[in-house]
């Protein structure tokens, strides 16, 4: 298994993903920055060894969803590329925008993001005439 760090985004993991992920390597989700803050050092602690087999199991169910950690554990690892911080934070805000515009449009972030400006500006200009 390789593990691309450079095209990872820690914010595309839903949160059922994440809880699996953290029960499965024995972490609280508080701790995810840190650990991610190791991957790609040439020092990795057996904890966040444990956390980036959970992370790949986790990957690989996407497409697989019988495998079991145990048997991702026995995998051979390669983990490449670090971390992008500023698509990580495009990511971020593109995220805090469609929630804002679900919101404002009474549907599902899915749906917002289909919406197109005008019509997230105009259920703005109507809520706000509302009040």
């Amino acid at each position: 298994m390789t593990l691309d760090m450079e095209r990872f985004d820690p914010s595309n993991l839903t949160l059922l993903e994440t809880l699996d992920m953290c029960e499965a390597a024995g972490i609280e989700t508080a701790e995810l920055p840190s650990l991610l803050g190791t991957v790609g050092g040439s020092q990795i602690t057996g904890r966040a060894a444990r956390f980036l087999y959970a992370f790949g199991w986790t990957i690989a169910k996407r497409a697989d969803p019988s495998l079991t950690f145990e048997e991702v554990q026995t995998w051979r690892m390669n983990i490449t590329g670090k971390m992008n911080p500023a698509a990580v934070e495009r990511n971020r805000k593109r995220a805090i925008a469609t929630i804002n515009a679900a919101s404002t449009l009474g549907v599902s972030p899915r749906e917002a993001e289909k919406a197109t400006l005008a019509e997230i500006a105009a259920a703005k200009q109507a809520r706000k005439r509302k009040r």
